[in-house]
């Protein structure tokens, strides 16, 4: 008897588990309905540092075969100043200052706005993510961001500039990956 009740309660841990697992292995990118292309392929090339906010970095293939980066991290700030369908002239930095490419981010998708009391006692980086999409990246600027990455994953990658915030990283790939990346997009 005690073996069925155990297994009873079981049974709705594991469909939860597999669950959250199927759910954990979706990328942010994957689960934004206005993005304004369709992406084939990812690769994560930065996320969050310690004790900084949640965010990811990636390089994505569009079906046109154009690169472009992701980013997904809640916006700091308070929720009714962020627009969807801004673009703001940003700048990746890649190690420190003097590695620095500008690009410019639209935000595509923002995460769900708090309630009042959620918004007073939340602390920065709580809450869905908010997407942010570059224009169009050439592929010699992802060449240059593969080198900056070099052989180890980088310390320090940021974006500084939307909304006038910055996001702060550490590197999640080392520059081979990303080279390898960007060739398989450029002549899939």
């Amino acid at each position: 008897m005690h073996s069925s009740i155990f297994r009873a309660c079981m049974a709705p841990l594991c469909v939860l588990l597999s669950t959250w697992q199927a759910h954990a292995k979706m990328l942010p990118w994957q689960q934004v309905k206005a993005m304004p292309f369709i992406v084939q392929d990812g690769l994560e090339i930065a996320r969050q540092a310690r004790g900084k906010a949640p965010s990811s970095l990636y390089v994505v293939c569009s079906q046109n075969k154009e690169l472009h980066l992701i980013l997904s991290t809640r916006l700091p700030g308070p929720r009714w100043a962020i627009e969807k369908g801004r673009d703001d002239n940003v700048s990746l930095f890649v190690g420190g200052i003097e590695q620095q490419l500008k690009v410019v981010m639209d935000l595509v998708e923002k995460g769900q706005d708090l309630t009042w009391l959620e918004s007073a006692v939340s602390r920065d980086g709580e809450g869905e993510p908010d997407t942010l999409v570059t224009t169009r990246i050439k592929a010699d600027e992802i060449k240059t961001i593969g080198s900056w990455f070099g052989d180890t994953p980088p310390l320090k990658v940021s974006i500084v500039g939307y909304a006038e915030t910055g996001v702060f990283m550490v590197g999640a790939v080392a520059g081979p990956a990303i080279a390898e990346f960007n060739a398989s997009c450029v002549t899939e």
